[in-house]
């Protein structure tokens, strides 16, 4: 059953909708089962709400108005099976009788009883809009807060956390910051240490850009550099001669307001190799939030090599994978190879990380800088670094000063006292880490208490 949403700071807001007087029957009460509160953590602006991102908006003043059952009767759900759409597990058809594109509706959508565990999406289209959500079905009581639970007044944040886009540039920042020239092979890991140092509002984002556009792009576009070139970015430093299209820099910034204008997005993501932004990579950092279980760890993916009727090697396609380095991408319009049919890289020793007492939540980070943490679940079997790679481990959310133990298989057990986050199994110095080799087999890392100093 679909709902409207009206944002209102009265105890009885209007039944209005558009030129419509009294068109909604009447309000859901808030102790309802049938009431769907607006998340936090949610974004996104709409008619009455405050105005920016959304961000902020009082979620008691979220009124849930029922619509009069004319609007409701072409209304459908279906959750079956399909021999001719087998991937299918469920339709929602919903009609728009009004048209008030500034004003939201709400409904829940659920998944067939018996669903497994696992990722699936939700598609949804209206006319010429149209996009996807990821879902991920868990086992267990219900997560309290499936979005991530906004910090306490006061709280320190977790460490930046980022969301990597590739074949994206972030357009017309609100702000940005200097310019940090990239050599061929260098990673633009010093500009996320240095957003990272600043609070989420005042750094959200990094953009990683091509110097030199490569020949494979549009000529019309080939001088197109998304670059704020000027006293910040000075444009000697960061251009070489000749032009080396693996030449990159980087930047960080405040991303301007999403909208779903096309020339007012917050960032452009492309798989056409004739635009700039295809060579260029956009890290977004995510709001500091804490959640009440981990995330699940990334599952292989194979290897993207095809865009449209041109092609990148195997071989780049593959080193591609690995996003502690920088990728490229060297286009090519013939002699392109199946990469799929290749077989999945060997996978590398596995090492167990079993979690103890009162720790909450654990990241396996990869030293000296805590950019690429990855989140493990207790008993989880996860694929060790290169043994030329140092790591630590490190509990989040572990309020005071605890003293962690950690047990490698070798049985040389590391003790370390905390007094700050983060809590990290070597300690820390500005987000620089100290490490240990990493080896096969598995690792306890326990609180033994908390610390008295």
């Amino acid at each position: 059953m679909k709902y409207h949403r009206v944002y209102s700071d009265k105890n009885t807001p209007s039944r209005n909708h558009g030129k419509n007087t009294n068109y909604f029957t009447k309000f859901v009460e808030r102790d309802s089962e049938f009431f769907i509160r607006r998340d936090l953590g949610f974004e996104g602006r709409f008619s009455g709400a405050p105005r920016g991102r959304g961000v902020g908006v009082n979620p008691d003043f979220v009124h849930q108005a029922i619509y009069p059952s004319e609007c409701m009767k072409t209304d459908r759900v279906s959750l079956h099976k399909s021999a001719k759409y087998p991937w299918i597990m469920g339709v929602h058809k919903y009609r728009i009788c009004v048209s008030v594109p500034s004003r939201p509706d709400v409904a829940v959508f659920a998944f067939p009883p018996g669903t497994p565990p696992g990722k699936y999406f939700l598609h949804w289209k209206w006319r010429g809009y149209y996009d996807i959500i990821d879902v991920q079905v868990v086992t267990g009581a219900p997560v309290a807060n499936p979005y991530g639970a906004k910090l306490a007044p006061g709280a320190t944040p977790p460490p930046a956390a980022w969301k990597r886009i590739e074949h994206c540039e972030f357009l017309k920042p609100q702000k940005t910051y200097g310019c940090l020239a990239l050599k061929e092979g260098e990673s633009e890991e010093q500009c996320l240490k240095d957003c990272a140092r600043s609070a989420f509002k005042d750094c959200n984002g990094v953009n990683v850009v091509t110097v030199h556009n490569p020949t494979s792009v549009y000529p019309a576009f080939r001088d197109m550099v998304n670059i704020p070139f000027g006293a910040q970015c000075p444009k000697q430093t960061l251009e070489v001669n000749p032009p080396n299209s693996r030449r990159r820099a980087c930047y960080s910034l405040i991303t301007r307001e999403d909208s779903d204008l096309p020339d007012e997005q917050e960032l452009i993501a492309t798989e056409d190799p004739d635009e700039p932004a295809f060579y260029s990579t956009c890290w977004k950092r995510l709001p500091p939030v804490s959640f009440d279980m981990p995330p699940a760890a990334d599952e292989y993916r194979p290897p993207t090599f095809m865009f449209g009727h041109k092609c990148i090697s195997c071989d780049q396609a593959f080193a591609n994978l690995n996003t502690a380095k920088p990728q490229y991408w060297d286009i090519k319009t013939e002699d392109c190879e199946n990469c799929a049919l290749r077989p999945m890289p060997t996978a590398p020793p596995l090492a167990q990380v079993l979690m103890g007492t009162r720790i909450s939540g654990i990241h396996l980070v990869r030293t000296p800088s805590d950019v690429r943490s990855q989140p493990i679940q207790p008993g989880e079997k996860i694929p060790l670094p290169n043994t030329d790679v140092a790591f630590v481990i490190r509990c989040d959310f572990t309020p005071g000063a605890v003293k962690i133990v950690v047990d490698p298989p070798s049985g040389a057990n590391v003790v370390r006292t905390e007094m700050k986050v983060p809590f990290a199994s070597h300690g820390d110095n500005n987000g620089n880490y100290p490490g240990m080799a990493p080896q096969k087999g598995k690792w306890r890392v326990t609180e033994i208490g908390r610390a008295h100093v």
